[in-house]
């Protein structure tokens, strides 16, 4: 009898050995592959120069070490390490073996390598600047009406617009949530009124992110032929391209709304430590000087505002009274 067992046990191992090398991968060696392949891990991994540049376009409003502060938790916040993984693991569980191998067959096509080629050389620091001058000069000479049509396509099989607009939604009320604790009641922001606001802008926002996505992907896909861009929105179209799209820029946008959450708080522990006011204010000081400073903080036993040229403090004890400047 134990005989027969021994044999049957074997044999069970061996099928299902014969299973797991029978030609058919599993998720998670397919997800590596869809991440490498597409180029999202590179695209990503470039978020944090993306990020730093547009804070520089700040720099010289922010006292430096400010600045220092706000760049180092940037990084922290928005870790492309842990957005990845957050992709990946989506990829991994809502996407099925035969969408899986439907996207790494265009991923692996002539066109498709070409296209994550392109779209990986735009991901770069410099790239906002360059689609903002290329969309002014489209106001001049537009595209084709073909070339529109397609773009047109793509962002709607995208589903891009949708997507970036309740990001932006969700990251601003994730950092406001964040922050609000860290702030005297009375600046402290009424969510209730700031997401009918939101619903209010929709229109507005949902109209110039489409602009902008439309400028963009004039400018990304510039190289490409008409013929070439019409068979990435067909896939882009077919059922595993949505799918596909839907599943890791669903997970990208959870990933930024958590980042946001995490950089408000810090953002909220800033403000308590440096005690820092926004807001035009009026210093009356007790020798009957004024000055207007468009926000400060306490600093030991000065107040500072920093301006363009530096930082300016002056001693609180020759200040007689702070006022809000109507």
């Amino acid at each position: 009898m134990k005989k027969i067992f021994l044999i049957l046990s074997l044999v069970s191992l061996s099928l299902v050995a014969a299973g797991t090398s029978s030609g058919q991968p599993d998720k998670k060696t397919l997800t590596k592959k869809i991440m490498e392949r597409s180029g999202i891990n590179d695209q990503i991994r470039q978020f944090p120069l993306i990020a730093s540049s547009i804070l520089t376009q700040t720099k010289d409003k922010l006292r430096p070490e400010v600045f220092s502060a706000l760049e180092r938790e940037i990084a922290k916040a928005w870790d492309p390490e842990r957005l990845l993984r957050g992709i990946s693991d989506r990829v991994e569980k809502d996407l099925d073996i035969r969408t899986m191998g439907e996207v790494l067959t265009w991923l692996d096509s002539d066109l498709g390598k070409k296209i994550t080629a392109v779209e990986k050389a735009n991901t770069t620091p410099g790239v906002m600047q360059a689609i903002e001058e290329y969309g002014n000069s489209l106001k001049k000479t537009p595209p084709p009406k073909k070339r529109i049509d397609l773009v047109q396509r793509l962002i709607e099989a995208e589903g891009s617009v949708k997507s970036i607009v309740d990001m932006k939604t969700s990251m601003t009320i994730a950092m406001l949530t964040a922050i609000n604790p860290s702030l005297p009641k009375e600046k402290q922001a009424d969510l209730n009124v700031v997401r009918k606001q939101l619903e209010q802008l929709r229109p507005k926002i949902e109209e110039e992110t489409r602009a902008e996505e439309m400028h963009g992907k004039f400018y990304i896909y510039r190289t490409l032929k008409d013929e070439e861009l019409q068979h990435y929105v067909e896939f882009a179209e077919s059922e595993s391209g949505k799918r596909y799209n839907t599943v890791t820029i669903g997970a990208f946008t959870d990933g930024m709304e958590r980042g946001s959450s995490d950089f408000g708080k810090v953002v909220g522990e800033l403000i308590k430590k440096m005690s820092l006011v926004s807001g035009k204010v009026v210093l009356n000081m007790k020798d009957g000087a004024t000055f207007r400073w468009s926000n400060y903080t306490e600093k030991d036993s000065q107040y500072c505002t920093w301006r363009g040229g530096g930082e300016l403090c002056i001693r609180k004890n020759e200040v007689a009274s702070i006022e809000p400047d109507e």
